[in-house]
């Protein structure tokens, strides 16, 4: 947010409409720019969004943030299904047209497809944080929950570039009977 300064005065515009308009504000809104992913994640859902739906064009996607935006959205989540299985210069594409400067852009990732290029091409085009989704710090369990061999490595990999780009980073774990002993090292984890 110190980096972008027309977004604290739209946070400043947003509790000035609910605290003395007592207007509704959004502030956050959560995309699925996809319903495809390559994961086979044991507890996951997303499938039950696609149920044979298209995905949302850019140009409708725009349409439905250019809506949001007036209704005081200050973030948008970008996510799916696997986000980066879309077409990379479709997906900067849609970051470009969300007014990145005057908002917070976040993507949700299981990191199996994230390059460091790709990343250089995401905050080139507005990408502010990086949400990883990591079910334990123990690499086995890990890519178990995950259903893919070596995906806590490449969420690893994935932070890793994140950091370098300066990116923030978000970690998201799904709390679950085979993780809960876990979740105290993933927090050790995201304090380091």
């Amino acid at each position: 947010i110190k980096q972008k300064p027309l977004v604290l005065l739209r946070i400043g515009k947003g509790f000035f409409r609910r605290l003395v308009l007592r207007q509704n504000v959004l502030r956050t809104v959560d995309l699925a720019v996809t319903y495809d992913c390559h994961y086979q994640c044991e507890y996951c859902s997303a499938f039950l969004l696609k149920k044979n739906k298209p995905i949302l064009t850019v140009e409708q996607i725009k349409n439905i943030w250019q809506q949001a935006f007036g209704l005081g959205a200050i973030h948008i989540n970008l996510t799916g299904g696997e986000p980066l299985t879309r077409n990379l210069d479709e997906l900067c594409e849609i970051i470009r047209n969300l007014s990145p400067k005057k908002i917070l852009v976040s993507l949700v990732t299981n990191s199996l497809l994230v390059t460091k290029e790709k990343l250089v091409k995401l905050k080139e085009a507005g990408l502010d944080t990086l949400q990883l989704s990591i079910e334990s710090m123990n690499p086995e369990k890990n890519d178990k929950l995950r259903g893919v061999k070596g995906a806590f490595a490449k969420t690893m990999e994935a932070f890793k570039y994140a950091k370098e780009l300066g990116l923030t980073i978000c970690l998201s774990a799904v709390s679950c009977h085979d993780n809960r002993e876990d979740l105290a090292d993933l927090l050790k984890f995201a304090e380091k």
